[in-house]
């Protein structure tokens, strides 16, 4: 009891256990705690059960941290075949953190937390790792959920993550892609929400109105995230600002940090305290410090306006400049 081991199970493991121990013809039974690393996962103060024959290891009452997070549930390894081990683990979990080594070998992976109810399926050769399962009340990044459904493998150099669905609120989100040997996200995300004014307050958007649904693609390392895609907005509100529908065109740079919006706009049922513009297009751009409408033009009945401004941003003050601005009624034009 309490001495360190580094014994051939069949699979890797080393540590120090406490436990009490049971030979039955072939069959070892444990009972105890360990502390070590079971095929590069980290374990501290696990109690549980465990039953050894010559081709498995059943675990069952585990109970304790697993890279980070508070497990409890069970397992098994076959180890019928020395090359090629495969084990899996089964249960409840908290405190889930991806980015602590869940997937085993795999370092550039999102921040999360949460908790529910998780698989991790691994084989030695080939060399693969899965994690499944359903997380409540967590995050992912920048991104908090009331609930997530996670696909995510590991398989050699590269992470595919399957199909990430989160809920949060009336939003919903779903994202897949591959981040490969040089540590680049590849993927595609789409997302809808009956009411913009249910985004999370984290993200600081202003107060909004309306229903969103778009998709686009996903890429870059984790610290410089890029999308590129659309959205369709319907019934949208902005304090004075109402437009009945609007399509747009997006790049956002730095998704998951200091964002900075590059937007195509062409929209239907633009007013502005209720007095109507019509239809109208805008390309601009907007970050937290400053924003910019390169070109604005709007078409109500036999009235056109157009506009260009760009403005500083900050907590104390906003300022802007109005460079261009022409309203064209009935063919005569004032600017």
């Amino acid at each position: 009891q309490g001495e360190a081991i580094d014994q051939d199970l069949g699979f890797k493991a080393q540590g120090a256990l406490d436990g009490t121990f049971k030979l039955v013809a072939d069959t070892l039974h444990y009972e105890g705690i360990f502390t070590g690393e079971v095929e590069g996962y980290s374990m501290t103060d696990l109690r549980g059960r465990a039953v050894v024959t010559p081709t498995e290891v059943l675990l069952s009452d585990l109970a304790g941290d697993i890279n980070g997070a508070i497990f409890t549930g069970g397992g098994r390894f076959d180890i019928s075949d020395s090359e090629n081990v495969t084990f899996f683990l089964e249960g409840d979990a908290s405190n889930v953190d991806l980015s602590q080594g869940l997937i085993v070998g795999e370092e550039d992976l999102p921040v999360t937390g949460g908790a529910g109810r998780l698989r991790i399926e691994h084989t030695d050769n080939p060399m693969w790792t899965r994690v499944t399962g359903v997380l409540n009340s967590g995050f992912i990044e920048i991104m908090p959920f009331d609930t997530c459904l996670v696909d995510a493998a590991a398989t050699g150099d590269s992470v595919i993550f399957n199909r990430v669905e989160l809920f949060y609120g009336d939003l919903h989100a779903v994202l897949d892609g591959v981040s490969g040997s040089t540590q680049v996200f590849r993927g595609y995300v789409s997302l809808d929400t009956q009411d913009l004014g249910t985004l999370p307050p984290g993200w600081e958007w202003p107060d909004i109105a309306g229903r969103l649904n778009g998709q686009g693609s996903l890429e870059g390392p984790l610290d410089d995230l890029m999308f590129v895609g659309w959205a369709n907005v319907f019934d949208f509100g902005l304090g004075p600002l109402e437009a009945a529908v609007i399509e747009c065109a997006l790049v956002i740079n730095d998704v998951l940090g200091v964002q900075d919006i590059t937007a195509g706009m062409d929209g239907e049922g633009l007013s502005l305290r209720r007095v109507p513009f019509g239809d109208f297009s805008l390309f601009g751009s907007a970050s937290p410090v400053a924003t910019r409408v390169d070109s604005f033009r709007s078409v109500h009945g036999d009235t056109t306006v157009t506009l260009s401004f760009h403005g500083a941003l900050s907590d104390t003050i906003n300022r802007f400049l109005v460079p261009d601005f022409a309203v064209d009624l009935e063919g005569t034009r004032w600017s």
